[in-house]
């Protein structure tokens, strides 16, 4: 096969979005060519391109990884009926292409319907010129009560580490607050239960995909450094925030600001003499850059 075919098979398939799925015709349809040489193109492709994302036209996965496809898929969200993706539920790039079909697509997707019965709402913000990311861990009660994001003690101190004013941290054209999960979790047996599993890889990526002006990301606690710095966090969250240098100028991770940690301040203050400074430094420059600058 035409190493030119086989590089537009892969161009096309690294660009299926985390939670939405393309089948082999309609690959095939996008490059020119039948979905029997799809398939082929997509099983030359290497272990990085995301072959899981591909199925048959039933919505059946491939079959040649020994279940795999379907952990990967389920991993992401993609939801199934029976043996196959159930293809009228799932969202597809193109519907997810703004902010409004992104919201309507969390609030509808079925792993929320308990959520939605009780009337709440997905919280978070976010605009095509936020400058900003902040990855938190999920919103309290409090937050998903008021509908605010950082409604609470937690969120003062978070602006007072960032040197900003309420208003600078509300304003979604600069800020984007973006927790692992969107929904409050419920509680748990000392304090609230962690986000779920795969919520921030099923819908963090098309939200990014329409923010291109983010300049700096904030990765608060350990749920979204496990995330977001898989490989190059230290095996502890204390040390990946002293050594926030490493993780170059575009993330930067930092402790949960909640009051509950001012033992751990009190008994780090390199945090507040060294990380902080440079924290202030980092979300001046980022709110001053120019839009579209890279």
């Amino acid at each position: 096969m035409s190493p030119d075919i086989v590089a537009e098979v892969r161009a096309f398939v690294m660009a299926i979005p985390t939670g939405c799925v393309a089948t082999y015709g309609e690959i095939g349809q996008a490059v020119g060519i039948g979905p029997r040489q799809a398939g082929k193109a997509v099983s030359l492709l290497e272990d990085g391109a995301p072959w899981w994302r591909v199925l048959y036209a039933d919505g059946t996965p491939a079959m040649c990884h020994d279940g795999a496809a379907r952990a990967l898929l389920e991993s992401e969200w993609v939801p199934f009926r029976g043996d196959r993706v159930d293809m009228r539920r799932v969202h597809r790039a193109e519907a997810l292409a703004s902010f409004d079909a992104i919201r309507s697509a969390i609030a509808d997707d079925e792993p929320n319907a308990v959520m939605r019965e009780r009337g709440w709402h997905p919280i978070y913000t976010a605009s095509a010129t936020a400058r900003i990311a902040v990855i938190g861990q999920a919103p309290g009660i409090k937050a998903q009560t008021s509908g605010v994001p950082w409604d609470d003690a937690s969120g003062k101190n978070l602006m007072e580490w960032l040197g900003v004013t309420p208003a600078q941290f509300r304003d979604p054209a600069l800020f984007s607050l973006l927790p692992m999960d969107f929904y409050f979790p419920g509680p748990g047996r000392s304090g609230d239960l962690p986000p779920r599993r795969g919520f921030a890889q099923r819908w963090h990526p098309p939200l990014l995909t329409l923010m291109p002006n983010i300049r700096l990301t904030l990765l608060i606690g350990r749920y979204a450094q496990n995330y977001y710095l898989p490989e190059s966090r230290r095996d502890s969250l204390t040390e990946t925030v002293r050594n926030f240098a490493e993780f170059g100028p575009r993330q930067f991770p930092l402790v949960h600001p909640s009051p509950l940690n001012f033992r751990w301040q009190t008994k780090n203050p390199w945090f507040a003499a060294e990380v902080l400074p440079e924290l202030r430094t980092r979300v001046r420059e980022a709110l001053q850059s120019t839009p579209g600058a890279r």
